[in-house]
């Protein structure tokens, strides 16, 4: 283990989708949480697309309070396959607005629950509303454009930070998050991206490792909040 690695020796990927609860992943939620135990990781974060993305797998049809409870199933369900396979399993989110993504780490299923205007709010107002229940916001690989994004926007006063590492972006995407992120003095994230590794658009792993094990979504709030991370890329 190298000197730096030491510092860090917790590994976790922070941008994960399974079929379970994205219906463009390709990997079952107990096919990826193998494929982490496997290399030995510390934990994942499940970031299942949320609100304003098509591929959520919720009932669009049932109430908001049924749509959340089977939203953060998803994740309970993984974290299941978690202990069986020794591997720590966190909930995270990805909320899309028009081709725009958030990762939000560390808004419970409770603090939701109190607010449901959420599906009718706008990006920056989700977002803000987000910080103000406490939890971290990261623009997903806002230099991305495809199919699927028409138009790229960029919510610097909005967020905590961008994801300058995607495993799935190409080095161009990714060296101009990083540019834009030091300009505006945010906090640079990462992650894979994984929407299975089966799928062929997956170039490289991501994530972050921590100085501490994380006992939380609250407890990752505070580990990246205070900087105690650092981000890592790894073969397939």
């Amino acid at each position: 283990m190298t000197e730096k690695r030491s510092r860090y020796p917790y590994r976790y990927e922070t941008h994960l989708h399974t079929s379970d609860g994205s219906s463009c992943a390709r990997m079952t939620a107990r096919e990826q949480i193998k494929f982490y135990a496997d290399r030995a990781y510390t934990g994942v974060f499940v970031t299942e697309h949320f609100w304003g993305n098509n591929a959520c797998k919720v009932d669009r049809e049932a109430t908001f309070e049924e749509q959340v409870e089977q939203y953060f199933a998803f994740s309970e369900q993984a974290k299941k396959y978690g202990e069986e396979y020794g591997l720590d399993v966190f909930c995270g989110i990805e909320y899309s607005y028009k081709g725009t993504d958030l990762l939000v780490y560390g808004l419970e299923k409770e603090t939701i629950l109190q607010h449901p205007e959420i599906p009718d709010l706008k990006l920056h107002e989700f977002a803000t509303l987000a910080r103000e229940c406490g939890a971290l916001v990261f623009q997903a690989h806002p230099f991305r454009l495809c199919k699927h994004t028409k138009i790229l926007r960029f919510l610097p006063r909005f967020v905590d930070g961008f994801e300058t590492v995607n495993g799935s972006n190409t080095d161009h995407q990714n060296k101009m998050a990083g540019i834009f992120c030091r300009k505006y003095g945010l906090k640079k994230f990462a992650g894979s991206d994984n929407h299975g590794t089966n799928k062929g658009t997956l170039n490289f792993l991501a994530g972050v490792e921590t100085t501490r094990r994380v006992k939380d979504e609250q407890d990752f709030v505070g580990i990246i909040s205070e900087g105690k991370y650092r981000i890592f890329t790894e073969d397939i």
